[in-house]
């Protein structure tokens, strides 16, 4: 990818909802739930950064989606992005993860983690207090 990729072959539309740091070219417009950046281009909302790559670098080759290497969704500077596939993406989104979704158990320990044959990983500290909720209640049940 180039490195001298700039705003100025861009709409001025765009442009002027493009926020240049040194470390991110960050969507001040719409934002989806996601925190994702969308843009309304012909005749649909799309995902900003998107609109952005095709139009500096041009097109995604098709079965690829980006990859938001800089982790911060609001980017939307080429240089941050890599054509990849859906399942790569979804694995480095799994590696990046770093706490549990449902309660923020640190998933930094390894023994918070527990992987799947599947490679998917999961809370262990989660599994453990559901597990043992379980066993209270079949006991509760049977005592009963």
């Amino acid at each position: 990818m180039s490195a001298n990729l700039t705003l100025t072959d861009l709409p001025p539309r765009i442009v002027e909802k493009i926020e240049v740091g040194e470390e991110h070219w960050l969507w001040t417009g719409w934002a989806n739930d996601a925190g994702y950046p969308y843009v309304y281009m012909d005749g649909r909302d799309q995902p900003a950064y998107r609109v952005v790559y095709e139009l500096l670098v041009g097109p995604i080759p098709v079965g690829l989606e980006l990859d938001h290497l800089c982790v911060t969704p609001m980017c939307v500077w080429p240089e941050h992005m890599e054509p990849v596939t859906h399942a790569e993406n979804q694995r480095r989104i799994a590696l990046r993860q770093i706490a549990c979704r449902r309660v923020g158990h640190d998933w930094t320990d390894p023994r918070n983690v527990r992987t799947r044959p599947s490679g998917r990983r999961y809370c262990a500290e989660c599994d453990r207090i559901s597990l043992r909720a379980r066993y209270a209640a079949l006991t509760n049940r049977n005592a009963a």
